[in-house]
C-alpha cells in the first residue's frame, strides 16, 4: 500500500515541474490594472492612470494592464507579452477586448500588447506610431509617468471610437455545461475513494481517507467560483485543472491495484486451501455431538482433558502458521500488482507592435 500512496502524491506533484518553462522570466506579482515593478510612476500618476483605466472598463468594458519591469534578461519581449496576456488575459471573454502595455526600464523596450478583439482599434501599425511617436520622446527625456499616460490616453481614444458589445451584454453568466462536466470528472473519484473506505485492510481504508480530503480540498472551490463567474488568471487555472486531474488518475490507479489485489488473492490456490482447512477442523474426540453424551464427557479422565488440550493446542498452532503463510503470500502479492499499474477573460493576444527608446 506504501507504493500506491507514493505513486498518488508523486502524481500530484508533478504536475508543478513543467508549467513555466525553465529559462522565461518569472512574471511579476499582479497588482491590478497598474503593476509598477520598476518604480516609474508616483503616486499621484498612478491614482491619476488608475482613474482613467477604470472610467474605461466601466464605459467600454476594455481592459488595458500597464506593467513596468526592470530587465527581461534577455528573454524576448513579444514572448514575454505572450506569456504575460494568456496567464492574467485582460479583456473580456468571448469578446478579448484587452490591451497589455508593457516597459522595460533596463533594456529600453516597450510593447502593446492587443487582444484579438480590439485588432480594429489598435492596429499593429497604430500600436507602432503610438510608441515611436508619443511615448518615446517622453522617456528619452526620462519623464516616464508623463509617457505611460500618454501611450493610455492614445489607447484610450482608440477604443472608444470602436464599436464594442455594451458591458451590459456580457455580464457573467454561469456556465452550466462547463458545470456539469466538472461535477461529473469529480464524481469519478468516488469509486476509488469508497473502496478504500470500505476495504478491510487498514492501509487501504487510510488511502480512502487521504483521497477523499484532498478530492474535498481541491474539487468543491471550483463550483463557487464558476456559479459566481470570476474570473481566474490563466496559469492558476491550468495548474488548477491539472492537479484535479492528476487526482482523479491517482484515484483510477488505487482503484485498479486494489482491483487487481483481490483478484490475485481470489485466484490464489494456496490462500483459498488454507481457508478452507482452517473453516473445516474441528475438534475431535470431545464428546459434543449431542446433549445425551455431555454427562459422559464430564465424567472422562484428567488424563483425557489434558490430551485434549494438547489436540486443540497442536491444532491451533498449524492454524496459526498457515495462516501466517497466507497472509505472508497475499503481502507479496499486493506489492507486485500495485507496481505493475503504475503509469478570464481574453483568450490569447492577437497582436501587437514593440520599440525601443
Amino acid at each position: 500500500m506504501k507504493v500506491k500512496q507514493l505513486l498518488a502524491l508523486g502524481l500530484l506533484i508533478s504536475g508543478l515541474t513543467w508549467s513555466v518553462p525553465v529559462d522565461a522570466t518569472p512574471l511579476p506579482k499582479f497588482e491590478g490594472a497598474i503593476t509598477d515593478s520598476a518604480f516609474m510612476l508616483d503616486s499621484q500618476e498612478r491614482a491619476r492612470i488608475q482613474d482613467k483605466l477604470q472610467a474605461l472598463r466601466a464605459e467600454k468594458g476594455s481592459q488595458i494592464f500597464v506593467v513596468t519591469l526592470k530587465s527581461l534578461h534577455g528573454e524576448a519581449i513579444e514572448e514575454f507579452g505572450q506569456r504575460f496576456f494568456e496567464a492574467w488575459r485582460p479583456g473580456r471573454p468571448g469578446i478579448d477586448d484587452g490591451v497589455l502595455f508593457i516597459i522595460v526600464k533596463d533594456d529600453r523596450k516597450m510593447r502593446i500588447h492587443t487582444g484579438y478583439g480590439l485588432e480594429g482599434a489598435i492596429s499593429d501599425a497604430m500600436a507602432k506610431q503610438i510608441l515611436a511617436d508619443t511615448v518615446a520622446p517622453l522617456f528619452r527625456q526620462e519623464k516616464y509617468g508623463e509617457g505611460i499616460e500618454a501611450g493610455v490616453d492614445s489607447m484610450i481614444t482608440a477604443i472608444k471610437g470602436e464599436e464594442l458589445p455594451s458591458v451590459s451584454k456580457t455580464e457573467s453568466n454561469p456556465d452550466w455545461s462547463s458545470i456539469l462536466l466538472w461535477l461529473v470528472l469529480g464524481l469519478l473519484n468516488l469509486p476509488g475513494i469508497l473502496t478504500g473506505l470500505l476495504s478491510s485492510e487498514l492501509e487501504d481504508r487510510l488511502a480512502g481517507k487521504w483521497l477523499l480530503g484532498l478530492a474535498i480540498a481541491f474539487w468543491m472551490p471550483s463550483f463557487p467560483v464558476m456559479l459566481m463567474g470570476w474570473e481566474v488568471p490563466l496559469f492558476w487555472k491550468t495548474l488548477y485543472v491539472v492537479i484535479c486531474l492528476l487526482l482523479l488518475g491517482a484515484s483510477g490507479l488505487f482503484l485498479l491495484a486494489t482491483m487487481a489485489t483481490r483478484l490475485s488473492r481470489g485466484s490464489d490456490p494456496a490462500a483459498s486451501v488454507s481457508g478452507r482447512g482452517a473453516s473445516q477442523r474441528q475438534p475431535t474426540g470431545t464428546g459434543y455431538s449431542s446433549r445425551n453424551n455431555s454427562s459422559s464427557f464430564d465424567q472422562r479422565s484428567p488424563g483425557f482433558e489434558a490430551s485434549y488440550a494438547g489436540s486443540v493446542s497442536s491444532d491451533s498452532s498449524y492454524s496459526s502458521s498457515s495462516h501466517d503463510s497466507g497472509s505472508s503470500y497475499d503481502s507479496s502479492s499486493i506489492d507486485t500488482s500495485s507496481s505493475s499499474d503504475s503509469g478570464g477573460g481574453g483568450d490569447s493576444g492577437g497582436g501587437g507592435a514593440s520599440s525601443d527608446w
